[in-house]
């Protein structure tokens, strides 16, 4: 008698906590308190959370996704709730729960360090997750027949065509996707699988996964070609009250391309409370005095920077 295979239990249980998120999420709001918007709001998260060291945002994001009561809300969360729920039950089965729970941590950290590293920004939403799992199937599935059949030519063409897809709606701002943790993810999951299945392509996946690694310790110490991570590096600093710095900080953030007035007015207002105006510059001077019509307005002397 053929043995039965242990229940994907950790597959149910990944799935059943992106449902409950999402449903509160999209059902409540961060200011009404209580467990239900507790729940729903608990992975909310920004960039910045990142870099002050909240690294668990990088795991916890990819439960929630889109607003289902909006848009292609409901189809987000159908659409990876699908493919975890078949593929990450048929790979839990065949490489066991902790071997799985681990290279799913993995792949949602590499996923959201890949989109943050590229964009600045953070992702939402399993599909990083899910173009692992192919990833590692696709690149493994002469080991295991059952991974054949969910990486079949067809599955490849469709999971690489939308993929492809994604990035022209996204450049045609179309939809608004997280192309960089599809791609992360992919990769991710393409070179677990030739270090551990491939023996003759192990040199490759090793060498796929230790560029993988590298771009996320960047991702999340440091990223000078960032416009977001150098204005959150001149606040930093401005917080510190180290203003020299969070000029060179915020003259980056405009090399990269950050929004203008926004730095401007922080430069402004670190040169302001250093007590240091550069009258050669017009541009600085008229918008460290509007912060000083502002702060007087507000009864204090200083203010936060944006």
């Amino acid at each position: 008698m053929q043995n039965r295979a242990p229940d994907p239990l950790m597959t149910w249980m990944l799935c059943g906590l992106a449902i409950l998120i999402t449903v509160a999420n999209s059902t409540s709001l961060p200011t009404s308190g209580g467990l239900w918007s507790h729940i729903g709001h608990c992975t909310d998260s920004t960039p910045s959370d990142i870099w002050n060291g909240h690294y668990y945002v990088l795991v916890t994001s990819v439960f929630l996704h889109a607003n289902f009561l909006q848009g292609l809300g409901i189809t987000h969360l159908a659409f990876n709730i699908y493919w975890m729920f078949r593929m990450g039950s048929v790979l839990e089965t065949t490489i066991g729960t902790l071997y799985y729970f681990l290279f799913w941590v993995g792949a949602a950290i590499v996923g959201s360090c890949a989109e943050l590293a590229v964009t600045g920004g953070t992702a939402i939403g399993l599909s990083g997750v899910v173009y692992a799992i192919f990833g590692l199937m696709w690149a493994g599935r002469g080991r295991y027949p059952e991974w054949g059949e969910w990486a079949s030519p067809a599955n490849i063409q469709m999971f690489i065509g939308w993929g492809l897809l994604c990035y022209v709606l996204t450049a045609m701002h179309q939809m608004s996707v997280a192309n960089w943790t599809h791609a992360g993810g992919l990769a991710f999951g393409y070179a677990v699988g030739l270090l551990f299945f491939v023996r003759r392509q192990r040199w490759i996946g090793a060498s796929v996964l230790s560029v993988l690694l590298a771009v996320s310790v960047l991702s999340v110490t440091f990223m000078p070609w960032s416009a977001d991570w150098t204005f959150w590096k001149g606040n930093k600093a401005f917080e510190a009250g180290n203003y020299p710095r969070a000029v060179y900080w915020y003259n980056k953030c405009i090399e990269n391309g950050f929004d203008k007035d926004t730095a401007w007015g922080n430069i402004a207002s670190a040169w302001h409370n250093k007590g240091i105006i550069d009258s050669q510059n017009q541009h600085i001077k008229d918008a460290a005095a509007d912060f000083e019509l502002e702060s007087q307005a507000n009864n204090h002397t200083t203010q936060p920077p944006l």
